[in-house]
This record gives structure tokens, C-alpha cells and sequence, in this order.
């Protein structure tokens, strides 16, 4: 009963990726309309990426050190979040406003390394000269933050389907300290 011209779908911000490759679940796919006269014996479906793939190269972390999470954020970019699919057409037609998200959240269960890179997928957008995002970067060491504004000249295009390859240098970023909060007795 829904209307496959405006079928809504997510891309979870928080995604589990792997050491070499990004979440499954979040690798959102559309299959291709197909119209039959008749029943088939088989049928050889085909299927469209709508959501673009990322992979960042870390440099600059402590030696040995085992990353937990990292959270990508690019404010004012819609990363995340519901969206309105065209199943008729095979295309987005719309980013849900109500529900954008502008930060996504990779989470490992297996720790990797520092060397390892970070997988996601995001929706298309393109951060272009003077734009920023963050990365932070949980480890076993301590947490790293990086704020980068792309140069002049330069962008990060995440486009449907295709992978998106760059380095974020987290030389010069020392761990974030964790807040911990000791019982105490006070008395009046």
C-alpha cells in the first residue's frame, strides 16, 4: 500500500564499521523497476547506491594506538538522516530537513589501528574552499580532536555511489581529557 514515489528511508548516523570497510546496513540501495508482461523464470535485479562512500586516512596519532569510535562532523551538510525516495524514478528527491543529521559516528566492537582507516557513508553533499568539519577520534590514549578547513581551491566531493578518499593529519591535536566525577560527603 505505500506509494513507491515517496517512500521514506534512513541513513543512521551511527554506523559500525570494520577495519576495512564501511557498515553494511548503512550502504542504502534502491533496486531498478522492472515491468513484465508476463511472469518470469528469473529475474537478474540491479541496484543503485544512493548514498556516497568515505574513507579517511588518519596520520599523526600516537604510535600503537587502538581507535574505539570516531564521529566526522561538517556543520550546515546534511549527512545523515531520513530521506524521500523515488522508486519509480530510482532517485532522492528529497533530504528531510526535520531530520538531518550533520555528524556521523563510527563505532568499532574490534578496536583498530591508528594506522587503519576510517569507513562511512553519508548522503552526497560536497565540502567546498573556506568549509569545515571536525574529526574527533576516540583511542585507547586518550581522545583527538581535528577542526580542517578545506583550502582554496580544493573539495571533498561526496558523490552517490562513488568512494571519497582523503587524509586528516591529527599532528598537533592533544588528547582531550576525560572528565570523571569523584563521591564526595559535604557538610554544612
Amino acid at each position: 500500500g505505500s506509494d513507491i514515489t515517496e517512500l521514506m528511508m534512513c541513513l543512521n548516523e551511527k554506523q559500525n564499521a570494520t577495519a576495512t570497510s564501511f557498515d553494511a546496513a548503512a550502504d542504502l540501495l534502491i533496486a531498478k523497476q522492472q515491468q513484465s508482461d508476463t511472469q518470469a523464470k528469473s529475474l537478474m535485479m540491479q541496484f543503485k547506491r544512493i548514498v556516497a562512500l568515505a574513507k579517511i586516512n588518519i596520520e599523526g596519532l600516537p604510535a600503537n594506538c587502538k581507535i574505539n569510535s570516531a564521529v566526522f562532523t561538517a556543520n550546515d551538510k546534511t549527512l545523515a538522516g531520513n530521506c524521500i525516495v523515488n522508486l519509480s524514478e530510482g532517485k532522492v528527491t528529497q533530504y528531510s530537513q526535520a531530520t538531518k543529521q550533520h555528524s556521523i559516528v563510527v563505532n568499532y566492537a574490534d578496536a583498530i589501528t591508528g594506522n587503519d582507516p576510517i569507513f562511512f557513508t553519508c548522503y552526497p553533499t560536497t565540502l567546498e574552499a573556506g568549509d569545515s568539519f571536525n574529526l574527533t577520534v576516540k583511542t585507547d590514549k586518550g581522545n583527538y580532536s581535528k577542526d580542517v578547513t578545506i583550502s582554496a581551491g580544493k573539495s571533498i566531493r561526496f558523490e552517490e555511489g562513488n568512494l571519497s578518499v582523503f587524509t586528516v593529519n591529527m599532528a598537533g591535536s592533544s588528547p582531550e581529557e576525560e572528565v570523571s566525577y569523584k563521591p564526595c560527603t559535604l557538610y554544612g
